[in-house]
């Protein structure tokens, strides 16, 4: 059963809809998302209105509008500034569902505008999980009472830039660590233990974190040259487990020069005893640094698929992801966008959008998506499969790319093996 473009000409909605459904399969599904992996998750923001550095907004324009990637805590929200640069209120902010939340305001001809979404020091739009969303900045100005853009000032706008640039560049991930995590032999005599990322960290910021009888006796860190591998000199005991955390919930102070922090990582390892033999590491901690450390691997191999080809296999992998999460997420014009004309043609979003609803009304609650399979080359095209689970049915998306990577191919097949 599938969606293809070869068949969605003469397919019609209801149609189209009844062949995804035809695809899906009864599961007695198991909860697939773990907290730990929640509560790294920094909530990005996905859209505005009006738009980042428009100088000829509608002096009209009855709201500001803010929609964030993944569901908020829609208690709270920090729409931030002041003076005159921050526009009338005329109502409390509204939470038009749980991503988007918009500020009633009014506003005058010819004005600048600079509107905050958190900042440091006020980061009550935060994920449902509790973790804030990066410091954006909404700089605009309204048209004047002829019509024209008002200038923007090059002072507020280098520092708007700075600040959105800063919250959409790569996260910082580690690369290594010595110990390397899980390990339970480390010799008790080891002095120092380090942390090595993918770029270069702001000098001086660094967040070691734990405490109590797991956390060792430290000096003071230092970077390298290169400010990449950061050192942290210890004081170990044999036979002893220690949990030492780069970064935490609460604790962010590894980050680049643009304050963007890492993401968390754990080196939870154990010292040899006395007479050398490993020292067991408690499940459940290795449960949980495990669970946090797998966030970190994986979005350090997406950074790097994204820098690959755009047909290598790890791209396509991550391409086919990628258009199930837009799915996931509600962002169908996105999905769309990743398709080769043939499909675009075929299928609107809002019929993309149809669909999807329907596999959640036939599957119940959904659950969430699985790792892709490996690329299989059809016929000239390749192949790829995403698993997909609700709470009553599980299936697999199979995505098809044409050789310039665009989905020409968008099928339901039972889950593969």
């Amino acid at each position: 059963m599938h969606i293809d473009t070869l068949r969605l000409h003469s397919l019609s909605l209801l149609a189209l809809a009844g062949l995804l459904l035809s695809g899906l399969n009864a599961l007695a599904a198991q909860p697939a998302e773990d907290a730990l992996l929640a509560e790294d998750a920094l909530p990005r923001v996905e859209r505005f209105s009006p738009q980042p550095y428009d100088s000829a907004v509608d002096a009209g324009t009855p709201a500001i509008t803010v929609r964030f990637d993944e569901p908020m805590n829609t208690g709270g929200n920090s729409f931030t500034g002041g003076g005159e640069t921050f526009p009338t209120t005329t109502d409390p902010v509204k939470w038009l569902d749980d991503r988007t939340a918009q500020l009633p305001v009014k506003l005058q001809p010819g004005r600048v505008y600079w509107v905050g979404v958190n900042s440091p020091s006020h980061k009550n739009f935060r994920s449902a999980a509790g973790q804030p969303a990066p410091w954006r900045v909404i700089l605009f100005a309204t048209a004047d009472e002829a019509g024209n853009p008002t200038p923007l000032p090059e002072d507020l706008l280098a520092e708007a830039r700075r600040i959105n640039d800063a919250a959409t560049l790569p996260v910082p991930v580690v690369l290594r660590t010595s110990p390397e995590p899980l390990r339970a032999n480390v010799l008790a005599s080891t002095k120092e233990i380090t942390v090595t990322f993918n770029q270069p960290m702001l000098d001086g910021s660094w967040s070691w974190t734990g405490g109590g009888e797991t956390f060792p006796k430290i000096g003071k860190p230092r970077y390298d040259p290169a400010r990449t591998t950061c050192t942290l000199p210890v004081e170990l005991q044999p036979g002893r487990v220690y949990w030492v955390g780069i970064n935490s919930p609460s604790h962010r102070n590894f980050q680049t020069a643009a304050r963007v922090p890492a993401r968390r990582y754990v080196i939870l390892f154990a010292t040899a005893d006395a007479r050398g033999n490993p020292t067991p590491i408690p499940p459940e901690m290795a449960q949980r640094a495990r669970a946090i450390n797998a966030a970190s691997d994986r979005l350090r191999e997406q950074q790097v698929a994204a820098t690959r080809p755009a047909g290598s296999p790890a791209a396509l992998q991550a391409k086919a992801v990628q258009l199930v999460e837009h799915m996931e997420a509600g962002q169908f014009a996105a999905a769309r966008e990743m398709f080769a004309p043939e499909m675009t043609a075929a299928l609107s979003a809002e019929q993309l959008a149809f669909v999807w609803q329907q596999l959640g009304q036939a599957g119940g609650e959904y659950l969430g998506h699985g790792p892709p399979s490996p690329v299989t080359p059809v016929e000239g095209f390749d192949v790829v499969h995403v698993p997909v689970r609700w709470q009553r049915n599980e299936l697999a998306m199979r995505v098809v790319f044409d050789d310039q990577a665009r989905v020409s191919g968008l099928w339901t097949v039972p889950p593969q093996p």
